[in-house]
């Protein structure tokens, strides 16, 4: 296994910071909190959007990777199932890295690379067939850092990419990792505040997971906007959220020259 530390970029400072302390159900490297459980967990990604997407089997033999990995089940899921050639898992927190190894430590069949991540990704420098991130984005801590992450993926070129996010017609931001947040906020986006105090045993500041919980909504169409190389190869609703929220799967695909 690789462990590698990626360069560091200031906007990243404040996200680090509370992903590396939040709660570990919060964080996914507790699965038998709210999320149900290592098996239920792999079982609702495969009906949801794995299988659908991966269908034929050419996941076999990629290099895929995938940011913000929790403790590193789907690389788990990818290893043991779609025979995947090597998993490149990026995290922002050192906590679920580590998690991630002690994980991942038993599938001597599987090349792992885990990378540190601090900032803005450079993605063109990992070699990848494949990136995923899965209801990752929806945490993002500003606009601007969306759009500068979108911007990273656009620039690798990467052939096929799946991201999973929480779904708004219109996109909209909390922008937590700015110090002014809460003034800006917009109505739509305090309705959407989950309690968290009811979903999960939140041990610290409740205020923080309600703004990171709905922190980024949109959908593949800002998504393509952001990264005009790309076309979109489908795109399907997959589970529902809290406040009647729901997750849009957005496939994509590098267009052909």
């Amino acid at each position: 296994m690789q462990l590698l530390i990626a360069s560091l970029m200031t906007n990243g400072g404040l996200a680090r910071t509370f992903w590396q302390t939040a709660d570990s159900g919060f964080s996914h490297i507790n699965y038998t909190s709210y999320l149900g459980g290592e098996k239920g967990l792999m079982s609702r990604w495969k009906s949801e959007w794995l299988d659908r997407w991966a269908k034929g089997g050419w996941l076999r033999g990629k290099r895929v990777g995938d940011y913000g990995i929790g403790a590193g089940l789907l690389g788990k899921l990818l290893c043991t199932n779609y025979s995947i050639a090597r998993y490149v898992g990026m995290d922002i927190a050192a906590r679920q890295l580590e998690a991630a190894a002690i994980l991942l430590e038993s599938l001597a069949a599987c090349p792992r690379t885990l990378i540190l991540q601090s900032g803005t990704p450079d993605f063109s420098t990992l070699g990848l067939d494949v990136l995923i991130s899965q209801q990752v984005i929806q945490h993002f801590p500003s606009q601007s850092y969306v759009d500068s992450w979108l911007s990273a993926v656009e620039t690798a070129r990467i052939p096929k990419v799946f991201l999973e996010v929480r779904y708004a017609h219109e996109a909209r931001f909390s922008n937590w990792g700015n110090a002014n947040h809460d003034k800006d906020s917009t109505q739509a986006e305090k309705e959407n505040i989950i309690d968290t105090k009811q979903t999960m045993n939140a041990h610290v500041d409740t205020r923080n997971y309600d703004a990171i919980s709905f922190a980024v909504m949109l959908n593949c169409e800002y998504i393509l906007q952001r990264m005009p190389s790309y076309k979109l190869e489908g795109k399907w609703f997959t589970s529902k959220g809290y406040k009647r929220t729901k997750f849009q799967a957005c496939a994509l695909a590098q267009k052909t020259v």
